[in-house]
C-alpha cells in the first residue's frame, strides 16, 4: 500500500493506495485519528459515507465505533448500536454513519467485491447493507491476519501486515482482465464491457445478472454511485479553476439531465444535497473520507 502523504493530520484521517501487487483487489484503506477528548461534539464524533459497492474490513484500535441506523442528514436522529472491533460491510446501496467519541483511531480497508469473493468465497450479493463481526465472516485463515493488523503497533506496520497476507493470495488467484481503475465510475464500464463479453448470454438482461452476480450490485446502482463520485470531482475542479462551484456546469460535465437531476442523486448517494455536501467537507470534522478521496482526485 502506497501512503498518499507522509504522516497522518491530526482529525483528518490518512489515504492509501494500492500498490502494483493489490490493484483490482483493493482499491484503498484510510485510517482517521483523534487523540483530543475535550473535542467530543457531535460533528467531531460523525464519520460520513457515501454509498459504496465494496465490501470493507474495519478495526477500532482506539475506542468503540457505533453504526448509525441511517446516514447523511438523518445521522444525528437515528439509534446507535456498538460495532465489532473488527467488522466486515458488504456493499452499501445509501449513505450510511459511523460514531465515535474521542479518542479514537480506526482503519477501514476496502475489498473490490469480485476480488473478495475469488479470495474467501463471500457473496457480496448475501451482504448487502449487512455488517457483523469479521471474525464470524471470514475464513478461519484469515483470522490471524485480522489479528495482527489489529495488534500492530503503527500504521506502517499495518499496512505491511495487508500486503503480506493479501498480495500473494491476490497473485494466485488475479484474472488477466480484472481492470485496473480506481475510480468508480471507470472501474464500472469496464466491467460492464467483461459482462458483456463473458459467457454465452449477451442480453441486457443476461449482462446485468452476471454483473450483479459478480459486485452484489446491480450496474445501475454502481453507475449512480461511480457518476456522484465523479460529479464530486467535478465540482472540486470547477472551484479550482473560477474559485465557485457552477453546478449546472458540474451536472452537464458528469452526464446528468440537469442540475435538478444532480441535486437528487447526489442525495441519495451521500444523503446530502451538492452544495451541502461540499460546505460540509470544506468544514466538518466528520466528512473526513470525502477530503481524503478529493485530495487525491
Amino acid at each position: 500500500m502506497r501512503a498518499t502523504s507522509d504522516a497522518e493530520t491530526a482529525n483528518e484521517g490518512r489515504l492509501w493506495l494500492p500498490s502494483a501487487s493489490l490493484v483490482g483487489c483493493v482499491p484503498a484503506a484510510m485510517a482517521r485519528r483523534c487523540d483530543d477528548p475535550l473535542r467530543d461534539d457531535d460533528a467531531n464524533c460523525f464519520n460520513h459515507y457515501p454509498a459504496s459497492p465494496y465490501c470493507t474490513v474495519s478495526w477500532w484500535f482506539v475506542g468503540q465505533g457505533e453504526w448509525c441506523g441511517e446516514g447523511g442528514e438523518q445521522a444525528s436522529s437515528q439509534p446507535r448500536a456498538p460495532l465489532p472491533r473488527v467488522t466486515f460491510n458488504g456493499p452499501q446501496r445509501g449513505p450510511v454513519a459511523t460514531w465515535c467519541k474521542p479518542p479514537f483511531h480506526g482503519l477501514m480497508l476496502g475489498f473490490q467485491p469480485d476480488a473478495m469473493r475469488a479470495l474467501t468465497g463471500i457473496d457480496a450479493a448475501a451482504w448487502v447493507d449487512r455488517r457483523a463481526d469479521a471474525f464470524e465472516v471470514l475464513p478461519g485463515d484469515w483470522h490471524g491476519f485480522l489479528g495482527r493488523v489489529l495488534e500492530a503497533p503503527d500504521d506502517r506496520h499495518r499496512m505491511n501486515a495487508i500486503e503480506t497476507f493479501v498480495a500473494p493470495r491476490w497473485l494466485d488467484l488475479r484474472p488477466r482482465s480484472t481492470p485496473a481503475a480506481t475510480r468508480v465510475l471507470e472501474w464500472c464500464e469496464r466491467l460492464a464491457v467483461i459482462a458483456a463479453l463473458s459467457g454465452t448470454g449477451r442480453s441486457a438482461r443476461q449482462i446485468e445478472r452476471r454483473f450483479k452476480q459478480w459486485l452484489g450490485l446491480p450496474h445501475r446502482e454502481v453507475y449512480a454511485i461511480g457518476r456522484t463520485e465523479h460529479a464530486f470531482f467535478q465540482a472540486l475542479a470547477s472551484e479550482a479553476r473560477q474559485g465557485r462551484i457552477d453546478w449546472p456546469d458540474v451536472a452537464a460535465a458528469a452526464g446528468y439531465a440537469d442540475q435538478s437531476h444532480l441535486i437528487r442523486e447526489t442525495r441519495r448517494i451521500t444523503g446530502f444535497p451538492p452544495a451541502t455536501l461540499r460546505r460540509s467537507v470544506a468544514s466538518v470534522p466528520g466528512f473526513w473520507m470525502y477530503r481524503l478521496w478529493g485530495l487525491w482526485g
